[in-house]
């Protein structure tokens, strides 16, 4: 099934990519040459892009996506236990305890090579980040946190428009 009458889940990937490789201000002259309309082009590329096309997913205008039936199955397969939600349909899933055992080592394996590989992002070849445009964490009296700079926060005191009470640095 695809998510387009007329169009293989392959044309439009292809029809996409080839888009995306298109050079700036060439675009659109090359989307309407091929007759396919803007608003058409961004639902595919998010299809494609989120994933959404490769699994079979199906978007549908102001309501949630529409999950094959077959994928509870695979799911429940697996062990995990699959609750129908009125707004977004069979997407609340729980792991139980005895699949997490019997799934904990490559769960662990998974949980170690995604933070290795998300730390590697945030470090250059020269042996780490130069700076840190995170800025300070501050908290007011009644919990609101917020990030400034070092400099902002020295300038003056930020008083929080629910409690009244000024943010002041987080102790870390």
């Amino acid at each position: 099934m695809s998510i387009s009458a007329g169009f293989t889940t392959a044309e439009i990937h292809e029809f996409v990519l080839e888009y995306q490789a298109q050079p700036y201000g060439r675009k659109a002259a090359w989307l309407e040459g091929r007759g396919v309309a803007d608003w058409q082009l961004r639902k595919w590329r998010a299809a494609v892009f989120e994933g959404d096309l490769d699994r079979g997913l199906i978007p549908r205008e102001g309501s949630p996506m529409t999950v094959p039936p077959q994928f509870k199955a695979i799911a429940e397969s697996f062990g995990l236990e699959i609750e129908h939600d009125a707004k977004i349909g069979w997407s609340v899933t729980t792991l139980p305890a005895d699949a997490a055992t019997h799934y904990g080592q490559a769960i662990a394996a998974l949980d170690s090579a995604i933070t290795a590989h998300r730390r590697a992002e945030l470090h250059t070849a020269e042996g780490g980040r130069k700076s840190n445009n995170n800025g300070a964490a501050a908290v007011c009296g009644c919990g609101r946190k917020i990030r400034a700079s070092l400099v902002v926060l020295d300038a003056g005191p930020i008083i929080c428009g629910l409690c009244g009470d000024e943010f002041t640095p987080e102790e870390s």
